[in-house]
């Protein structure tokens, strides 16, 4: 199976199981396009069937007009037209065989057959009782010369055949069976190659005026991308997407752990990203999902950027700190019930409400105040100071755990 991309002033052969295609120096394929990516894409071989992967690229890979979902291989058809960046290639497989061989089978051997009757004088009894029943005479030796008798010499095999008279004379010879040129099938089996390119590049063409499903860009390019990376469990690269401001709140563990649980509907099972608002940045579009328990929710996101280049910025999963800046708030305003439900499952079942309620008055507690959370996997560490009246601190170590991808005050010592 052997493979080439043809662009328009190059033909790149495929010649490895992997190739690697981007701008940086260590590409097999080496993308001088400001579009393309440092490592944008790859194109495997895999039995007998190549497939394109795209790395994560900035502004994507394009297969047919297609955007691909970042990380996920899709399968390669013959003169697909491929796009990274603003290079256009067209992948084409060149041992494609057109036709079958066509097989000949050899001539039969050749007899010589008396068509006329010899003198009389130049055939012995035997022969002349051949000629006289009917049955073909095979002329198998060469008479001597003196003898002045007819012979006739039996040409070798595959050679033309040759009717010989009864005299000396030669009858007639049919024509030389030929076999057929395998030219001519060649060019009628590429006269239909460029018939199916026709064809092709004419829905290709008519997909980009809008005959065809159109690729998202924009907003909404990069809302795929996170609703791919979600569902495929790529988290890394769906926190890469998120703005600046949103990384700084949330960690990676963060969103790591809500979208595993999702407060317990399961992992992300599909997602898809509903129309944009507007274009313009701050940008909003809707994304809906669909969890393992068959749930369904759907998020407002808020993105903004230009071009190709956009961000998401009101991203809510839980984290620890923001569980501990909710309870000490609660404790402010003295709405206990809600500090009581940032415990865990746990720490629920060791006080009820009201003792909780009654431990945090009767010791005249007024508000407390955060610090950083350590986290550790499934599990967090910090200290929470409490304020009593009268500014009377008191250092309390916490500990938190995540339930099902919220995070919940275990323990406080």
């Amino acid at each position: 199976m052997e493979a080439v991309l043809s662009g328009q002033q190059e033909q790149v052969k495929l010649e490895s199981d992997i190739v690697r295609i981007g701008r940086a120096s260590d590409n097999d394929v080496l993308l001088h396009d400001p579009k393309v990516s440092s490592h944008h894409a790859e194109i495997r071989l895999e039995g007998q069937q190549y497939s394109l992967i795209d790395l994560g690229s900035k502004n994507g890979t394009f297969i047919n007009n297609k955007r691909l979902p970042h990380h996920v291989p899709q399968a390669l058809s013959n003169f697909d037209q491929l796009l990274f960046g603003d290079t256009k290639y067209t992948f084409e497989m060149t041992n494609t065989s057109f036709s079958a061989p066509t097989m000949y089978a050899p001539l039969p051997p050749y007899q010589a057959t008396i068509l006329a009757p010899p003198a009389s004088s130049m055939l012995d009894s035997a022969q002349q009782q051949s000629y006289q029943s009917g049955q073909p005479y095979e002329a198998t030796q060469r008479a001597p010369a003196s003898s002045g008798a007819f012979s006739a010499e039996i040409p070798p095999k595959y050679q033309e055949r040759q009717q010989i008279a009864g005299t000396a004379e030669n009858a007639p010879v049919p024509p030389t069976t030929r076999k057929t040129s395998g030219k001519g099938k060649l060019v009628f089996a590429l006269l239909g190659v460029v018939l199916v390119v026709l064809i092709v590049g004419f829905f290709i063409f008519n997909g980009a005026k809008g005959g065809g499903p159109k690729a998202l860009s924009g907003p909404a390019a990069t809302l795929d991308s996170y609703c791919n990376a979600l569902k495929n469990q790529q988290y890394a690269t769906a926190y890469n997407l998120l703005d600046d401001n949103t990384k700084s709140r949330y960690s990676l563990n963060d969103l790591t752990l809500s979208f595993n649980r999702n407060a317990g509907a399961g992992k992300v099972k599909s997602c898809n990203v509903g129309t944009a608002n507007n274009t313009s940045s701050p940008a909003n579009i809707a994304l809906n999902f669909t969890y393992d328990n068959s749930s369904t929710k759907t998020t407002n996101y808020i993105l903004v950027g230009a071009g190709n280049d956009w961000k998401i910025t009101n991203e809510k999963v839980s984290s620890p700190d923001e569980t501990l800046t909710t309870y000490c708030r609660a404790i402010e305003r003295q709405d206990f019930h809600v500090a009581y439900n940032q415990l865990a499952s746990s720490a629920k079942a060791a006080v009820s409400e009201k003792t909780f309620v009654d431990e945090l008055t009767s010791r005249g507690v007024t508000s407390c105040q955060v610090t950083k959370a350590q986290e550790d996997g499934p599990k967090a560490t910090t200290t929470l100071t409490y304020v009593g009246a009268f500014g009377v601190t008191r250092d309390t170590p916490t500990t938190l755990i995540n339930e099902l991808g919220i995070w919940k005050i275990q323990d406080q010592k």
